[in-house]
Parts: C-alpha cells; structure tokens; sequence
C-alpha cells in the first residue's frame, strides 16, 4: 500500500506500509509518521521548494532508504536500514535532517546530499559515512562500539526515556526537551531528568501526549527571563500531564538571598554560589536538592497550568519566580494541581496593569471547571513567599476549590489581605487532621 502524506499525525499502529510519498506545503505545520514500518520514505523529487514544515519520523522501521526532498526531518526512535538522502535528484532543494535517537545503517554517500546538512544528537550507525554531505556533532562526540559507531554527548546534560527500555543522555536541555516531546514507550510516559545545572531562554512546554515527569536529580533549572523576555519556567499546556520530582533531595546545599521588599517590591529570591557559605552575603537560608527559578512570566512565574493541564508535585523546590500581572509567583494553575511533597518558598507576585493582581505570591489557582478539588496538598511547605495583593502563600480565585490535609504554610506576607490564605469570593477551602493548625500566614 502506497499514501501521501500532506499534513497531520499518522499513526500506523503497527502497520507496514510499501511507500509513502511526503509533500508538506503547509508552511510552520508538522507531518508525523509514528509506529509502524514503511518500505521507502519518498518526496517531490523535481521541487526545487524548501519546505518549512518538519516530517517528523517516530518510533518507525524505514526498510530501505529516505528521501527528504527540502523537507527537514527529524528522527527518533527509528531504524533506517537503507540510506538517508538529503537529496533524491539534482533539481531537487536541499534538505536538513536531524537525529536524536536509533539505528543506522549510515548517512547518505551519493553526490545528491553534497548540499545538505545532516545535525546528530544520538543514534548509531554502521559505517561512519557520510560523502559530501556536511555533518554537524556540535556539543557531541563519535564513540566507537561493536558493529559500527554512536553519537554521544561531551558533558550529558539531560537524559530522556525513549522507550521502556531505552534512556538517552543529550548535551542541551533544549535538545533533551526535543526529543522528550517525542518519544516511544508503550504508555506515551517518558521521563526528563537532570544531570546537570541548567539555563533556559524560554519556556519548557510540557508534551501532551502521556504522562510526563521531570526529575530534578538535585540539580536545578535556572530561567534567564525579564521584563523584556516573560516566561514560565515550565508551561503544562491543556491536556498534559507533568509529576515534578526529586530523587536526590539531599543532594549539594543551595545558599540564597532575599532582595530588600523596600527597596524592589519583592522579597524575591536569588540564588547565590551552591558549593560554599560566603560569611558577607545575607543569606536568608538553605535548601537542598533540586530547584526551578529565576522565571518572570505574566501568571505563574515557575509553572504555570493551563485549563485541563494536570500537575503533581512530590519534590523539589520552586524559588525565586515572579509573577508580573494576575499573580501565582510560584505556581499559577487554571487545571489540576496536587503537592504532596517539595517547597514553594520566596517567589513574587507584584502589581502589573488591574487592580485585581498581584495575587498568590506562591501560588494562584484558578478554577478548573467540573473539577471538585482544583488544588489538593497533602504534604510540603508553602513559605517565605510576597503578594502584593492578596494571598502571600496562596490565592484561592473565585469558585476554585482547596482541599489540605496535611503540609506547611507559614511566613508569608501580603500587602492587603491573607498573609498565609485569601480565598475570594466564591472559593472554597477544607482542611482536614492537623492541617489547620499548621497553616498560618502574617497577616
């Protein structure tokens, strides 16, 4: 069976197909070809266009060769038996291809891929190979094995559960968070976790298909976000579903300091050197473990949870966040929000626009609809954190539900109402055991 792919997600469920022919002319929109087997991957082989949109190939057997045809492809998980060319004839645009994860028989050596441009993050491959073609391993290194050669990372930055039975080490966060969207297991669960302190330029976007869960392994996240680049450390978009978690909770000691609320507004945290204890600093305290910080976003500043997002947090500490208009410092959730573990401490909600901000220095939840607990603490610590509004600790938003059974609140401040807890209008809360007792706030 022959088809021509022009847009779309095709999962073929197993399925072996003879040929599939790709023309993607729908400029910024991705093909996805998924879990199955295919004879040939071919293209437009008289275009001279240079496609925009990706073929993205995952989890697939290719029996005999690829044509990209202009298009960029990008590859995980996937066996290609023949060869990949960039390009099929002579009238044809060059392509990109870029590798992440899988097995190879090798690059393409006809003079057709002389124009294009192969960029290897992972796999391995049989003949190391590749004729004219030009071959970036920037951040990556060849590592000789038995029957052939691997790409690996020079310094393993992020590792990501490909399949159940696979984890592969990348050299960027970016590259990681890459292939973390795309992945293989039987369920859609895979895992990001940390090997290293990492910075990040822009948000991480939570993938929606399967759970996902991002271990901190005692490392942190560090956002270089402004006034001038607003953004969310991490984004869990509608229909996704992201565990925060922490297995090595004792891991280095992290010193930090807290901006002056008098001079700044804030009471913020930032993080200062994590190996030693410099007597000058004024070092409001420690922590231990992993830690999400430094992001600066309109509404949640650390996470930020979308309507119908789900985020369940059992570890790690989120500090040093700033929410600059509705609020959520630490954590903004218009979805589904559990914490059994970890700390939220010392993140910011300041007054940006209406009067009706500046709320929930650490948290801010917002009610999901047809949800009966919207958020749900059953452990950790909610302290230290500054609204300017209402709600140090936490906001509860109009209709919105919050439900405690056990866990700290204490040592937050706002400017106007619940240093510890506001509830507006129509929310409501429940505390159970000896919760109550333990939630306070200094106003």
């Amino acid at each position: 069976m022959t088809i021509q792919l022009r847009s779309g997600v095709i999962d073929l469920n197993g399925k072996t197909l003879s040929t599939v022919y790709v023309q993607n002319k729908n400029a910024g929109e991705n093909i996805i070809l998924k879990n199955g087997t295919v004879n040939t991957l071919d293209g437009d082989a008289n275009s001279a266009t240079q496609y925009s949109g990706a073929v993205i190939v995952q989890n697939m057997t290719v029996s005999n060769d690829i044509y990209t045809d202009g298009h960029p492809y990008e590859i995980f998980n996937t066996t290609v038996q023949g060869n990949i060319y960039t390009i099929n004839n002579g009238t044809s645009a060059p392509g990109t291809v870029t590798i992440y994860s899988g097995n190879f028989n090798q690059l393409s050596v006809s003079h057709y891929s002389k124009n294009g441009e192969y960029y290897l993050r992972g796999g391995t491959y049989k003949e190391n190979r590749t004729g004219e073609a030009k071959v970036h391993i920037d951040g990556y290194q060849v590592q000789t094995v038995t029957g052939g050669i691997s790409i690996v990372p020079q310094t393993e930055v992020a590792s990501v559960t490909v399949t159940d039975s696979l984890t592969v080490p990348y050299a960027t966060i970016e590259h990681a968070v890459r292939a973390w969207e795309f992945v293989g297991t039987t369920d859609g669960a895979s895992t990001l976790k940390l090997l290293k302190d990492v910075e990040t330029s822009s948000t991480i976007t939570v993938p929606k298909d399967g759970a996902r869960t991002l271990d901190l392994n005692g490392y942190g996240i560090k956002a270089n976000a402004s006034d001038s680049n607003k953004f969310s450390v991490i984004t869990v978009p509608s229909g996704a579903n992201l565990t925060l978690k922490d297995s090595r909770p004792e891991a280095t000691a992290h010193y930090f300091t807290v901006a002056d609320p008098a001079t700044n507004g804030a009471g913020i945290a930032t993080i200062v050197d994590k190996s030693t204890y410099d007597s000058s600093n004024e070092t409001k305290g420690t922590f231990t473990g992993g830690y999400i910080t430094g992001g600066a976003a309109t509404n949640g500043g650390g996470v930020n949870v979308a309507s119908g997002g789900s985020f369940t947090m059992t570890g790690g500490t989120i500090i040093g966040n700033t929410a600059k208009a509705k609020g959520g410092g630490g954590v903004y959730s218009a979805g589904t929000f559990t914490m059994s573990n970890g700390t939220i401490e010392y993140n910011y909600a300041s007054m940006t626009g209406g009067s009706d901000n500046g709320l929930g220095g650490g948290v801010l939840i917002i009610d999901n609809t047809g949800v009966t607990d919207d958020f749900t603490m059953t452990g950790g610590t909610i302290t230290g954190n500054k609204a300017y509004w209402h709600g140090g600790g936490m906001h509860i938003d109009n209709g919105a539900t919050f439900k405690m059974e056990r866990g700290t609140i204490s040592n937050n401040t706002s400017g106007a109402n619940g240093g510890g807890i506001a509830l507006d209008a129509g929310a409501s809360a429940s505390m159970s055991g000896d919760s109550f007792r333990r939630a306070h706030g200094d106003r």
